[in-house]
């Protein structure tokens, strides 16, 4: 039992992410988007992002900045290659790879916001949590 549990971050993080795919599809009004499709492209992120920490773990670390502007370069060309062919812009065209790389950016902006509110409630809150 305390196996499956382990589970259940990646889990989370799965299904939290797709519907930030789901939710960036909405606000880029591209049809197509269906919870398989976002749950491949949040499956393809989840892998190739544990990929990379292991192989930062063999060849150490990148600086900060330079391994954040290269995540955001992976995953926007990513989502631009998933979603180039999968995905309908409102006109019923494809949306192509700058369309593909718009809803993963958008996805991935609401992701990040969603982490900085986060961890400003967690900051405000913390001083008033002191034994």
């Amino acid at each position: 039992m305390q196996s499956i549990l382990q589970f259940l971050p990646l889990v989370v993080v799965l299904c939290l992410y797709a519907a930030f795919v789901r939710l960036a599809a909405r606000i880029t009004r591209a049809s197509g988007v269906g919870w398989l499709r976002a749950f491949q492209f949040a499956a393809l992120i989840v892998v190739i992002s544990v990929l990379g920490r292991v192989v930062s773990l063999y060849v150490g670390q990148a600086p900060l900045v330079l391994a954040g502007l290269f995540g955001i370069a992976v995953h926007l060309a990513l989502g631009g290659w998933f979603f180039r062919d999968r995905a309908l812009a409102a006109d019923g065209q494809v949306v192509g790879w700058g369309g593909g790389a718009k809803l993963a950016g958008v996805a991935l902006g609401l992701l990040l916001l969603v982490v900085v509110i986060l961890f400003g409630v967690v900051r405000a809150l913390l001083p008033t949590m002191q034994p």
